[in-house]
Order: structure tokens, then C-alpha cells, then sequence
């Protein structure tokens, strides 16, 4: 289940004391979800939810790869910040 893939993550980086990787929620098609009725609300608990199973998750970015580009450069950002924290 995705909780139980989300509480495994979450020991395994307690343990390592986030020394050795770190994981991170990516929504993606954020485009798609905004359509919906209530898609914002959606995102919103899916992060809280999210963080309330596996605190030690980063942060969540949102992206959409449709204009307006959405969480792109974040992302890049992010991913460029993950692999120089494992070059130290």
C-alpha cells in the first residue's frame, strides 16, 4: 500500500539520520487536478497526509509540464540539491 511504502521510507531515513538519501512527494499533471471541483483541496490533504505518515518526506512539489509550466525549476532544483548532498 502507499502508506505502508510511506511509513518503510520514513524508518529507513530515521535510521540513516537522513544522512544517506531523503525521498520527496512530486505531484505531477497538477493541471489535471485543478480542474476538478475540488482539486486544490485535494492536493492540499494529499500533502498533509503525506507528512502526517512519513514526516521525514521533504517537502512536496507540484508540477505540471503544460504552460503555465508549473514546479519545473523546483524540482530541477531539487533533484540538483539531492545528488550534491550524496557527493559529501
Amino acid at each position: 500500500s502507499d502508506r505502508g511504502m510511506l511509513e518503510s521510507l520514513d524508518e529507513q531515513c530515521q535510521s540513516s539520520s537522513g544522512l544517506h538519501w531523503t525521498f520527496q512527494t512530486v505531484i505531477t499533471k497538477a493541471d489535471q487536478l485543478v480542474k476538478l471541483e475540488d482539486g486544490a483541496e485535494l492536493i492540499k490533504n494529499l500533502l498533509k497526509e503525506v507528512h502526517e505518515i512519513a514526516p521525514t518526506c521533504l517537502p512536496g512539489i507540484i508540477t505540471t509540464a503544460y504552460k503555465p509550466f508549473l514546479g519545473l525549476f523546483e524540482l530541477r532544483r531539487s533533484i540538483v540539491e539531492a545528488c550534491a548532498m550524496n557527493l559529501k
